[in-house]
């Protein structure tokens, strides 16, 4: 497998980091369906086998506004949002001030601002496909407790249906025609499946056999 060749860090992404483009991103881009939320939820606490940590913690790397590490606080006593923007950080403490067990803090995916074993889940959502994922890889080997889980997830685009007509195939045209893409969106293409392994033992679950479906009424 090929590794993504690019970084949170290297300019392929920072235009997510502009102040206006922060604000819309709360309001636009889509979060994890709860289905994913549950099975990222069980499939750390059945590794465990019943010893639960005293106090566990998430944290979500490049979580941006924080449309997926919110989801996880009803399940873990800290979760913390970590990217490079502080202007999608900003934007993520003022929607989700009301979650006293939720914080974001300023920090790379090649450089986790944690201490060792410290951390009982790293997610990414929507991310990966930017880091320098062995940089990465080691970080998360160096916070991640024992029997510590990495959850990467990510979308690919939509299935708008207008006048009972699905508008997918237009959409791909269009995507298609700008041709201005840079590599790393080809991962979201594959849904993941081209992402180097972090450990022998990962579990690769597609969009369909998960039942990950995010939707909203027309």
């Amino acid at each position: 497998m090929a590794e993504s060749g690019g970084s949170e860090q290297d300019g392929h992404d920072m235009v997510f980091a502009d102040a206006s483009l922060a604000q819309r991103y709360i309001t636009f881009r889509p979060q994890p369906p709860q289905a994913l939320v549950q099975r990222v939820t069980q499939h750390w606490k059945a590794g465990l086998k019943g010893q639960l940590p005293e106090k566990s913690v998430l944290v979500d790397v490049g979580c941006g506004s924080g449309q997926s590490c919110h989801q996880f606080a009803e399940h873990f006593d800290t979760v913390v949002g970590v990217d490079i923007s502080p202007d999608q950080l900003q934007q993520g403490r003022e929607r989700y001030k009301h979650l006293l067990n939720v914080s974001f803090v300023e920090g790379s995916a090649e450089d986790l601002p944690f201490a060792a074993s410290s951390v009982d889940v790293i997610t990414v959502c929507a991310a990966a496909h930017w880091f320098q994922l062995q940089n990465f890889y080691r970080q998360v080997d160096g916070v991640l407790r024992p029997g510590g889980v990495l959850a990467v997830y990510s979308y690919w685009n939509a299935y708008p249906i207008y006048n009972s007509i699905c508008l997918r195939d237009t959409i791909m045209q269009v995507w298609e025609g700008l041709g201005f893409w840079p590599q790393q969106h080809q991962h979201l293409r594959t849904g993941y499946t081209a992402l180097p392994a972090a450990y022998a033992d990962d579990v690769y679950v597609s969009a369909a056999e998960g039942g990950f479906e995010v939707s909203h009424p027309s």
